[in-house]
Order: C-alpha cells, then structure tokens, then sequence
C-alpha cells in the first residue's frame, strides 16, 4: 500500500535534549512500514517552506533533521505527467501527480 500525506510527525526531545519522532496517526504507521509514502521534489520544496515558515521559527538543524526523514523514508518520485484537478488550490496537483506515478491506494 502506498500513501501521500502532508501532515508531518510531531517531534520532541528526549532526556537527553536529542530530536526524537514522537508517532502521530498515521505517521506511527509510517514509522512502522504499514505505508510507503511517496514523495516529489515539488513535494520536498513544500515541506522545505513550510518548516522554514513555522510561526516558531524551527532551528535549521532541526528542519534538516525533518528533511533527513523524508528522504530516508520515503520513496522519491519525479511526475512526467501533469494534472489540473485540483481546483481550489491549484499547487496541490503535485500530490495527485506522486500519486499517479506509484499507483497510489490513498492521498
């Protein structure tokens, strides 16, 4: 089964201060390998303004540490084939595009 998700796992510091993955819904599944989740550069570029544009700004390490993740974890895919369906928010194409690409069973 293969999943796009654009919520991002909670984290929090251990006893030691170090960044740990605090599992969240569908993240702990993630996590356990229950889903792939498939990824774009177009996806990666998302995920890269919206940790920078935090309204508590994240320390870069941290957003390095998240982009670390998501390229460990999840498959890279590069679309060959746009789409316009998504006509309320017109960006969100890209996940629909990942999706194709991988036959995906959610978004």
């Amino acid at each position: 089964m293969k999943f796009i998700n654009q919520h991002l796992v909670n984290s929090s510091d251990d006893s030691r201060g170090r960044p740990r993955l605090q599992s969240v819904g569908s993240s702990h599944a993630w996590a356990d390998d229950k889903f792939k989740l498939v990824i774009s550069s177009e996806i990666i570029k998302e995920i890269i303004k919206t940790l920078m544009n935090f309204k508590i700004k994240l320390p870069f390490d941290e957003i390095l540490l998240w982009l670390s993740i998501f390229l460990w974890k999840a498959e890279l895919v590069e679309p060959e084939e746009r789409v316009d369906v998504v006509k309320d928010d017109p960006d969100d194409n890209k996940f629909i595009e990942a999706a194709i690409v991988e036959n995906a069973d959610y978004i």
